[in-house]
């Protein structure tokens, strides 16, 4: 991932979380945990934060590390029962989402650590969500009976799923436009009388 300023990546490699600059300075090893596995590092928007995660407990489980390295790893996460999916931040920096293999999606804001379920697959895995702008809405792909993933949008405030699309049709890829006013999907619509796609 790329930090917000777009002077330094960061990496996992061999287990641990790295950054890199982007043309002269240090590289960092944030976690140093010979024996454990970190993945899916993630730069939060303000630039303070990496999120990751660790198996350092024997289950995946979420961690947050201070970008610059000079602090402790603080674990967001402490129930993990089975792989779970890449935390994605929300803009402001004080939440994330994440998915699990039970079909299961979730937020968790980082300062109170409790995550909250915001809806359960019954078919398949829920592997993308993103946050809207204002940090207020997860909009995310489901797939349904039929093999058709819909789009559909939870609102924090209100704890309530909205589809926005049926399954009649594909749909999946679900984004933002960066002021929040638009919601963009890929959905296949091409109908042919042959068997494929």
């Amino acid at each position: 991932d790329i930090s917000p300023d777009g002077n330094r990546a960061v990496l996992t490699a061999r287990g641990d979380i790295f950054t890199v600059p982007a043309k002269e300075g240090s590289i960092r090893n944030l976690t140093q945990t010979p024996g454990i596995r970190e993945k899916y590092a993630a730069w939060s928007p303000d630039g303070k934060w990496i999120a990751y995660l660790s198996d350092r407990t024997g289950e995946d489980e979420i961690y947050i590390v201070p970008q610059e390295g000079m602090g402790k790893e603080i674990s967001i996460t402490t129930d993990g029962k089975m792989f779970r999916m890449p935390p994605v931040w929300s803009p402001d920096s004080r939440k994330l989402l994440f998915a699990d293999k039970d079909l299961r999606l979730f937020y968790v804001d980082i300062e109170q650590k409790n995550p909250l379920l915001i809806d359960k697959g019954k078919y398949f895995d829920i592997t993308q969500y993103v946050w809207s702008p204002d940090s207020n809405w997860v909009a995310y792909a489901r797939q349904e009976e039929n093999n058709n993933s819909t789009i559909n949008l939870y609102s924090l405030a209100d704890k309530k799923i909205t589809p926005v699309t049926t399954s009649f049709t594909g749909s999946q890829s679900p984004t933002f436009d960066p002021e929040g006013k638009y919601l963009f999907f890929i959905s296949q619509r091409d109908y042919n009388e042959v068997i494929g796609a």
